[in-house]
């Protein structure tokens, strides 16, 4: 269940972030395409770094006493 709302979490994040910027930023049309592949890299990226994050809270938080 904590894994599902850490999930949900990341989506929503990632769902406000990418509004944000797509809101924040004025791309010709021919250069879209190209940012928002890198965009989508980098946020893949971020969601290996967040699971790994997770991951020691996790451990932590199972060792803690």
């Amino acid at each position: 269940m904590a894994q599902d709302l850490v999930e949900l979490v990341k989506r929503d994040i990632n769902a406000e972030r990418r509004t944000i910027v797509a809101e924040a930023i004025d791309l010709p049309a021919d250069k879209e395409a190209e940012f928002w592949s890198l965009y989508n890299e980098m946020e893949k990226e971020m969601g290996i770094l967040m699971d790994r994050r997770v991951n020691n809270i996790n451990k932590f938080a199972d060792n803690y006493e």
